[in-house]
């Protein structure tokens, strides 16, 4: 029996579906790789961007904030405009540790700049996460500090365990599995027209 199975296999191995299919899954996972790898430069700008824009929110407010007490002193508003220019300065820190791709300060940092967000929205300043994505980023941050890993887009991950992860749920989607029915469809196919079928059923179980 044993001697049937690897027979069969080399059989399918030495066919050239068998070897097309087996280089265009490589060349699949290389290409995806490699698109991954230049998409990190793009994801890097994107958190630029997104933390740029929450950057010059606050100053706005910071500057409002300035040219009202120079008129009319107003507790709250020192009180808003200290927080503000806290919390400007950290996502100034974080901004530089992005571009330095300097990742453990980046996750330290942005839980520090989301920590100090909570007050300066307690004082009515205007910082555009929600409270619970807040709490989210927080944790998920936090998490990836005690294991020691840099925050990643799984879909873009570089990193060898979450790409492999996601080759394999690309290959248990439906897609992937019309491929391998399709493949394996083909093998079963050839068997039946060259009559190899007829010797495996006439064998012993």
């Amino acid at each position: 029996m044993m001697k049937l199975i690897l027979f069969e296999f080399k059989k399918m191995i030495r066919t050239k579906l068998v070897a097309f299919l087996l280089l265009v899954t490589v060349a699949t996972i290389v290409g995806l790789f490699i698109r991954n790898v230049i998409q990190q430069d793009v994801i890097q700008k994107e958190k630029i961007e997104q933390f740029s824009d929450y950057l010059n929110d606050v100053v706005g407010q910071v500057m409002t904030d300035r040219m009202v007490l120079e008129d009319n002193f107003d507790s709250e508003i020192q009180a808003r405009l200290e927080s503000g220019g806290e919390l400007s300065g950290e996502l100034n820190t974080l901004l530089a540790a992005i571009e330095k791709k300097d990742w453990q300060t980046e996750l330290q940092t942005e839980i520090n700049v989301y920590n100090l967000a909570t007050d300066y929205i307690r004082l009515k300043g205007d910082f555009n996460v929600s409270a619970e994505e807040r709490e989210i980023r927080m944790k998920l941050n936090q998490e990836l500090l005690n294991l020691g890993l840099p925050k990643e887009n799984f879909d873009l991950s570089i990193q060898t365990s979450l790409f492999m992860k996601k080759i394999v749920s690309i290959l248990l989607t439906v897609g992937g599995f019309l491929f391998l029915l399709l493949a394996l469809g083909t093998v079963i196919a050839k068997e039946f027209e060259g009559g190899n079928i007829k010797l495996v059923y006439n064998l012993p179980i």
